[in-house]
């Protein structure tokens, strides 16, 4: 018999993801952990490039951070065993982002780890904060580290997390769409927001495309 402390908050996850030509593999990989100490942890990681080899190194990336962040490593200790892995994957340059976020369902409290990252976007009532810094993704460097950052989140904010083909050029109408976003699921969310991107991208500027929406409940 196992008991545990209720939690005071669950979150709803969408996802939605296009590639950049019709029938291929999208190089972006999302994994969604829920541990039995209250955390919950959505990484979102982007390879580089588009279609199979992109996804062959974002799903190698999310796959080990699952398995350690599940297994009780830190983010910090989990990033430089994945970077390692992929510095040692193969001959051939091996680069993927890691976009990572890590809500404690007893408080609230959410932290965001960025490794080469795109940007992501905060919903709380009618203001957006946009959580934005540069940092290296992994496989490029032997010591690369998280851009972290903290925020206190309640029932009914919104996170979404996008890869950046859904952030090229200018990226002010993901605020208004979210701001005035009151109905539907977070996967209707999500697909509304990679079908707009779609559309703003021109043809020498596509790219994979993932919008991960998550409410705070």
């Amino acid at each position: 018999i196992i008991f545990e402390e209720k939690t005071a908050f669950a979150i709803q996850v969408g996802m939605w993801q296009k590639a950049m030509r019709d029938g291929n593999a999208c190089g972006d990989t999302v994994s969604v952990i829920e541990k039995r100490n209250g955390a919950a942890t959505v990484v979102l990681s982007d390879g580089m490039g588009t279609g199979a080899r992109a996804k062959i190194d974002s799903a190698m990336t999310c796959s080990i951070m699952e398995k350690l962040i599940f297994s009780g490593f830190d983010f910090d200790s989990a990033l430089k065993i994945v970077n390692s892995s992929m510095i040692i994957k193969s001959t051939d340059e091996s680069i993927a982002t890691i976009d990572a976020l890590n809500v404690n369902l007893f408080t609230g409290k959410a932290e965001f780890y960025k490794a080469g990252a795109s940007i992501t976007l905060i919903r709380h009532g009618n203001e957006v904060t946009v959580i934005e810094a540069p940092s290296l993704p992994v496989g490029i460097i032997s010591r690369v580290e998280f851009f972290k950052a903290e925020k206190e989140l309640q029932t009914g904010d919104i996170v979404l997390m996008l890869s950046d083909g859904a952030t090229v050029g200018d990226c002010g109408w993901i605020n208004d769409e979210l701001i005035s976003w009151n109905t539907g699921s977070m996967n209707d969310l999500a697909c509304h927001i990679v079908r707009l991107a779609s559309l703003r991208t021109s043809e020498n500027n596509r790219d994979d495309i993932t919008a991960v929406a998550v409410k705070i409940k």
